[in-house]
């Protein structure tokens, strides 16, 4: 698991409109800080998605958010999950593979096209479709060359990378900044205070 944190710092955020602000300082930064939050879980999977080719829909699901309440401005974004199997990334081709595999897999690994011997793709008999490969000299009880699933990377392990996280923060604490001169404006303004 890898936690991506966001702390709404108020020495980045001057006295004059916190004092404005009055009791609505809380409810400012709460706010702001939670839209930052969704902001970098957005990042998080664009740029995996990117770089990895995997599917959005997958990289998204393992990412949560536990927001910031009034009473802290604390937040964090949560991401989680197991190693994917080669069959979540980008892979040719696309459908079961029967007869000869002569050419094998190939799958889209940090946007780079890798081919893989003796690698196929199937669909199990349980219905699980995966990418495979053929254990050359091993056998099984039955006499059948054993077949072992392929995994890549898990989504933490990606998003971990120095790259994505050093772009996440720099684009979270720019949105931070943003949103809160745009909500404390809203506030201001409503006031008469603007």
């Amino acid at each position: 698991m890898i936690s991506m944190t966001l702390d709404a710092r108020q020495d980045q955020i001057s006295r004059i409109v916190l004092n404005r602000l009055g009791d609505k300082t809380e409810k400012v930064i709460t706010d702001a800080t939670n839209r930052t939050l969704a902001g970098m879980r957005t990042d998080v999977t664009r740029l995996i998605v990117k770089k990895e080719g995997i599917v959005r829909k997958t990289v998204f699901s393992a990412i949560t958010i536990n927001k910031a309440n009034a009473s802290g401005s604390n937040g964090s974004v949560d991401i989680m999950g197991r190693p994917l199997g080669l069959i979540k990334y980008k892979h040719t081709p696309k459908k079961e593979m029967k007869g000869k595999t002569k050419g094998g897999v190939k799958v889209s690994i940090n946007q780079q096209l890798v081919q893989l011997k003796s690698t196929f793709v199937a669909i199990m008999p349980n219905g699980h479709k995966g990418v495979f490969e053929r254990q050359r000299g091993i056998r099984t009880d039955s006499g059948n060359t054993k077949i072992e699933e392929l995994w890549g990377a898990s989504i933490p392990q990606i998003a971990a990378r120095h790259e994505i996280v050093a772009k996440v923060q720099e684009n979270a604490a720019e949105r931070f900044l943003n949103r809160f001169t745009q909500q404390s404006n809203r506030w201001l303004g409503q006031n008469g205070a603007a």
